[in-house]
């Protein structure tokens, strides 16, 4: 898979950006930031899935779900601040 190995997300400017193994850049829009607890929620739609990302601020574990029509993509990984 051609899936980025390192993303940013910026809250400020509600993107979250990287760069697939191949070199091209990826670019999406937060639509929805929720903070609750220990969890910051981050929303959005782009082509043609709907995706969530959440992370733990205590201990910046990540998990990241996108659905669409018959298709679904899960990804688990760790949050660092810049």
């Amino acid at each position: 898979m051609n899936v980025p190995e390192l993303i940013v997300v910026d809250p400020n400017s509600h993107e979250i950006t990287g760069r697939r193994p191949n070199g091209q850049p990826l670019a999406t829009r937060i639509d929805r930031m929720t903070r609750a607890a220990d969890l910051s929620v981050f929303e959005g739609v782009q082509d043609g899935l709907s995706w969530t990302l959440t992370t733990t601020q205590h201990t910046g574990q990540m998990s990241l779900a996108a659905v669409g029509h018959s298709v679904a993509f899960l990804a688990f990984g760790r949050c660092m601040q810049k």
